[in-house]
């Protein structure tokens, strides 16, 4: 799981009277999108996939989640939300849900927002804002050689190894054996064949 890291321009979930009241507090960046259609479905399908992921998080664990899309060939959309820990799964669905739906009205066409409930925050932006650190792999145990882990071979893994070598060895030798017969038969037949014109040769001189 990813460690994610919030910058020091990103609003945190407490201890100002804005964020304990019903009514949402939202920031948003004025600059247009450039195509804006391709964003926005972008978008909406990146803050979907963001909502469940951030309500599925296992107990006792913090309930966000962060997530990249590419909507561009240059540009690329960051996004993350998060809930407070003091509610439940089903809350931050529905906390986050009804923060996504304001973002055709407030923020539609723009290059940036954050909007923050009491009890969960949702943020898009397309430049980086927080950092992701993955976390090292657990380290592969070594593997024991032999039955016994004791570093030494079975006898099963040698007879394994030196059955079919030995089987390949006996055929070659059948085969060099063959070779060998088939050559020196056919010699013997040349030979015979010579023997046999020479003593026409010399029956037919006499």
């Amino acid at each position: 799981t990813p460690l994610v890291t919030l910058d020091s321009t990103t609003p945190l979930l407490a201890g100002t009277q804005e964020l304990q009241s019903t009514a949402p507090f939202y920031a948003v960046v004025t600059l247009n999108i450039p195509e804006p259609e391709r964003f926005s479905e972008v978008l909406d399908n990146t803050m979907n996939k963001l909502e469940d992921e951030a309500a599925d998080t296992p107990s006792g664990a913090k309930m966000y989640a962060t997530r990249e899309a590419n909507f561009s060939g240059l540009q690329t959309l960051y996004s993350l939300v998060q809930c407070t820990p003091d509610i439940s799964s089903s809350d931050c669905k529905r906390c986050l849900t009804r923060a996504a739906a304001l973002l055709p009205s407030c923020c539609a066409r723009q290059q940036g927002a954050n909007i923050l409930y009491s009890s969960c925050n949702l943020r898009y932006e397309v430049y980086p804002f927080y950092r992701i650190q993955a976390t090292a792999p657990s380290p592969t145990p070594p593997s024991t050689a032999g039955a016994g882990g004791n570093g030494n071979i079975s006898p099963t893994i040698i007879v394994a190894i030196c059955a079919p070598v030995a089987v390949v060895l006996l055929l070659f030798t059948v085969w060099c054996y063959w070779q060998r017969r088939r050559v020196k038969d056919k010699y013997n037949a040349i030979q015979n064949v010579k023997t046999g014109r020479q003593s026409i040769l010399l029956f037919q001189k006499g």
